[in-house]
């Protein structure tokens, strides 16, 4: 900040009011909190200066400077134009003052240029630079880099999409590397984790009780999770205006056994009200204020089907009361077909042709599922493909035949004859450790033990997370255990009481096990084995076409009675009086949330959205599309968010950038994400998160990305995250957040984990995913900007990430935490420039970023094909499973690509001296990498986003292009050349 005497107004030094510090006095406070980086005090002590000496325009200059530091770009358009209209009353007073004046009055010019453009002002920031270009002594390069890509992008904006279109654009831009094979999704129709309601406070280990637990649940684990109900939502604590707008996401919903659960939360909150417990009156002010919002969301289109077919049945059984579900015989079918659809692989032949007449009834609809769930939102292009998995479950005979189905069961039950419950329950305990063995030990390599101590003896560790895993999720129902023989043995589920005399040979060995005959059980569970063989359908909602093409088979592990008993997990929850069958428990429980879904649909309380897709793809969407959906009475903000463990796959980066965006800003909202595929990787939850994020520790995601953790851990209750702090409004205070460099830091070690991931053992079962493409890093620059970080700072980071003068201690990682080697060296990025060049350009109509280095132009990036890609071998049979994101596309000059074409060094490319790492390389500058394509393993071919000129560039040099895998660092296809590739439009 300059020394300078006053200009303008009062002299340097005076003190109107009689201060006691002197304002120039004030003036040096707040330079030295400017040059420490304090801007708010900083403002304090120029503001006081300016409150004694109202017209200086050197103090609002100085103030303007901190107000641009600081992101409020506003405040300094403000004050910048203040600071001109003094200096301009002060050149004819004070005309030996000519050239302070004049230097003071571009320094703010340009001050207000930048801030009109970091406003996305293009225009008035053209016209406000125009004067400075215009001068015949001009050479500010800033100035007119500023000039020219202000222009560009008024030009843009006039010519091209609007700024809301573009990220509409953007949001389909692919976000992840593309698997080997392309179109195929793995399918979870069925759930493993223990149903919680939306509405649930933060859980924490119980207090150990003994034996069962208060819905007389047989569990193994007998002490139940505590919840703290303070963080609960509670329906009587809410006013009107929460009450319209109550709404939760459900990503990768599975069963959906979370969406039932909540819903029945709702209707019990709901009867509290009333004094006989039961559902408020019609004329009760609660169903002209409630309005529950819940959206459905998973990649995989079967499973949204199987939902609907779920959905439909419940609606139809909630015209009965909870009793008749067991009794009357038209809601026993319903409870029934709901009941084998959700867990058997198997169902009677009447059941199946239920559910033929309600996929039949589905397909009947011309244009949605609204015509007879009044209550559900879906669109036309969902319909569409919910309808052709509809036809393919429709299909006669069926691809798979019922003792496929049969063969491809290996449910968790016990086996064994019939037992006490004590000498059962033992069974099933050393089952369960037998199969956590056999599943953990080939997965426990020694590098994985080493994290775990310098000495641990594996045998005995496995078996210690075998006895530990098997005693908890887990259950054996009262009443169930004849029937998990019955499971085991035949891989199919006793029909309700009033159904089974419909079949003789199924009621004969039903009545066998309840009167204990054991003596019958051999001869007549084999007869009942050939028997569903013969006659019993496949529960066809349980198998994807895709999947079942890829995989070549159906494959299922669930354990029917596990189910259930994680459905009864929640304590508020009635079990049923003297069950005798897993059918009495389910029934208990649909019956109750098929009573929430037709009492809440009814009185319009209830919007029920299926949104398929990507999740984060989805919640982009939502984002852009809030004014079209808040006008369709759909949620654009969330209470609560479940993903279940979908951050396994999409990373949990996206969760901070892409989902926390959309939870609502209040105390109690949260982010629910489970850990479940690498979980043993990991000593805690804060290296998991450090290697899926590049963010130093768990505190550290408060102070970059304004996420904390709220409950949680690695192995025990999922993760909760919201929002740091509780402040209800964006932007975050400047002082909250990280240093200009600490940020910096961070996006390079993101860069680095996104581009260079580390190698792994492409074989393993279990291990860290790195699914994310570099477009992330200019998402991330967007929630940056969103959260309070200047925009200039994103500017100035990208400059030097672009200029390839980076100096870190930070390396690519090696292992599932960051590493640093303690002496700062420069980091080579010379092969990711192309793309951090296309990718700048692509998202520049929203991130608006000044941005110190040449960038394409827009029009100039177009996306590039190459078909008949030639492989090295079959993707499918490339090792490791063919579904992890880990393709990347590597552009290779001659002298490169004329290397073993089965095996590349890639990872030498991209670190130069002094950091001694097997990745050095002296050709660095000649090799491309991009980490952005589309694949497509059915058409054989691949696309990218780059400039034309760099494409024309590497044409005229002889370029080769292939596809290799970044786990094991292998080429996928061969050079082929880039001549070869072929442009199209960029979207």
């Amino acid at each position: 900040m300059s020394g300078q005497a006053a200009v303008g107004g009062l002299p340097s030094g005076s003190q109107p009011g009689g201060s006691d510090v002197p304002a120039d006095d004030l003036k040096a406070q707040g330079n030295a909190s400017y040059r420490e980086k304090r801007f708010s005090d900083a403002v304090r002590a120029y503001r006081a200066a300016i409150d004694l000496s109202p017209d200086n325009a050197v103090y609002r200059s100085n103030l303007a400077a901190c107000y641009f530091e600081m992101g409020r770009y506003d405040d300094c358009i403000d004050e910048s134009r203040r600071v001109l209209d003094l200096t301009q009353q002060a050149t004819a007073s004070q005309p030996e003052s000519g050239t302070k004046l004049t230097d003071l009055r571009a320094k703010n010019r340009l001050r207000v240029a930048k801030a009109l453009y970091f406003n996305g002002k293009f225009n008035e920031c053209v016209a406000e630079l125009s004067p400075l270009v215009a001068s015949p002594t001009a050479t500010n390069r800033d100035v007119r880099d500023l000039y020219s890509s202000a222009i560009e992008l008024a030009r843009h904006l006039a010519d091209g999409p609007h700024v809301d279109d573009h990220r509409r654009l953007l949001n389909r831009f692919p976000r992840y590397r593309p698997p080997r094979i392309t179109n195929v999704y793995e399918f979870y129709p069925v759930g493993h984790d223990e149903a919680t309601s939306a509405m649930s406070g933060a859980f924490s280990d119980g207090t150990s009780v003994g034996g069962d637990d208060p819905n007389g649940l047989r569990l193994r684990q007998s002490v139940p999770p505590s919840e703290d109900t303070r963080s609960a939502m509670w329906l009587s604590k809410m006013d009107a205006q929460q009450l319209g707008d109550l709404s939760f996401f459900f990503g990768g919903v599975g069963d959906a056994r979370h969406v039932f659960t909540t819903l029945m939360d709702v209707q019990r909150q709901m009867k509290a009200m009333t004094r006989d417990g039961e559902w408020p009156a019609s004329d009760h002010p609660i169903w002209s204020e409630l309005r529950v919002g819940v959206v459905l969301n998973d990649i995989a289109i079967p499973v949204l089907a199987r939902n609907l077919i779920i959905l439909y049945a419940l609606w139809e059984l909630g015209a009965f009361t909870i009793e008749q579900a067991q009794s009357l015989l038209d809601a026993v079918e319903l409870a029934a077909l709901i009941h084998f659809v959700y867990l058997s692989v198997t169902m009677p032949p009447y059941l199946h042709d239920r559910l033929m007449t309600v996929i039949d009834r589905l397909m009947s609809l011309t244009s949605s599922p609204q015509e007879v769930l009044p209550f559900v939102r879906m669109s036309t292009e969902c319909w569409n493909e919910v309808k052709e998995t509809l036809r393919f479950w429709r299909a006669d005979p069926f691809v798979v035949s019922t003792e496929d189905m049969a063969h491809s069961f290996t449910p968790m039950a016990a086996v064994g004859d019939l037992m006490s419950v004590p000498d059962k329950m033992n069974a099933f305990v050393e089952q369960h450790k037998r199969t956590l063995v056999d599943r953990f030990e080939p997965i426990l390599s020694p590098d994985m033990l080493a994290k775990f101590g310098t000495i641990v003896e594996k045998d005995s560790f496995v078996k210690q997370i075998a006895a530990s895993l098997a005693a908890t999720p887990g259950a054996a129902l009262a009443g169930c255990i004849p029937e998990s023989t019955f499971i085991s043995l035949t891989k199919g589920l006793w029909p309700p009481a009033v159904l089974a005399e419909q079949d003789h040979v199924i009621g004969d060995v039903i009545a066998a096990m309840k009167d204990h005959r054991p003596g019958q059980m051999k001869e007549l569970l084999e007869n009942v084995r050939q028997h569903i063989y013969r006659s019993w359908k496949p529960n066809v909602t349980l198998v994807s076409r895709e999947w079942n093409e890829h995989a070549g088979r159906c494959m299922f592990d669930h354990d029917p009675i596990t189910i259930v008993a994680n459905l009864f997990n929640v304590v508020w929850m009635k079990s049923p009086k003297n069950p005798e069958s897993l059918f009495e428990w389910s029934a208990h429980f649909f019956a109750t949330v098929a009573s929430s879904v037709r009492q809440l649909g009814t009185h319009n309380c209830l919007v029920y959205e299926i949104l398929p897709g990507d999740m984060n793809q989805a919640f982009g969407m939502v984002a852009t599309e809030s004014e079209s959906r808040r006008s369709k009475g759909l949620p654009v903000a969330f209470d609560r968010i479940f993903l279940s463990n979908v951050p396994d796959y999409a990373g949990l980066l996206p969760v901070f950038i892409d989902t926390a965006p959309l939870l609502k800003r209040t105390p109690n909202s949260y982010i629910n994400c489970g850990v479940m595929v690498a979980s043993c990787m990991f000593h805690e939850y804060g290296e998991y998160a450090c290697s899926a994020t590049a963010i130093p520790s768990l505190r550290d995601c408060e102070r970059y990305l304004g996420v904390a953790l709220q409950s949680g851990s690695l192995m025990g209750f999922d993760p909760r995250w919201g929002h740091a702090g509780g402040k209800p409004l964006l932007p975050y205070d400047l002082d909250d957040l990280a240093t200009q460099e600490d940020l910096f830091e961070w996006i390079v070690r993101l860069v680095l984990m996104i581009a260079v991931p580390p190698k792994r053992d492409s074989g393993m079962a279990v291990r860290e995913h790195y699914p994310l493409n570099l477009s992330y890093v200019f998402r991330t620059f967007e929630r940056l900007i969103a959260i309070g970080y200047p925009r200039h700072w994103i500017a100035s980071n990208l400059t030097r990430l672009l200029e390839n003068r980076v100096v870190t201690d930070t390396q690519p990682l090696s292992c599932s935490t960051n590493r640093k080697n303690g002496k700062p060296a420069r980091i080579a990025m010379d092969c990711f420039q192309m793309e951090l060049r296309a990718l700048a350009a692509l998202w520049q109509p929203v991130l608006r970023l000044a941005v110190k280095h040449p960038l394409p132009a827009l029009a100039d990036i177009r996306r590039f094909v190459l078909r008949d890609v030639q492989y090295i071998d079959s993707p499918k049979r490339s090792g490791g499973c063919p579904t992890a994101s880990i393709m990347g596309v590597l552009f290779e000059p001659p002298s490169s690509s004329q290397r073993s074409s089965s095996s590349i060094a890639s990872r030498r490319m991209f670190v130069v001296e002094p950091i001694a790492r097997e990745l050095l390389t002296s050709a660095s500058s000649r090799v491309h990498v991009v980490s952005a394509l589309q694949f497509d393993s059915d058409a054989n071919e691949f696309a990218v986003w780059l400039s034309r000129d760099d494409l024309a560039e590497m044409k005229a040099h002889r370029y080769t292009v292939r596809l290799f895998q970044t786990d094991c660092w292998t080429a996928v296809s061969s050079p082929q050349p880039v001549a070869d590739m072929v442009e199209s439009a960029p979207f």
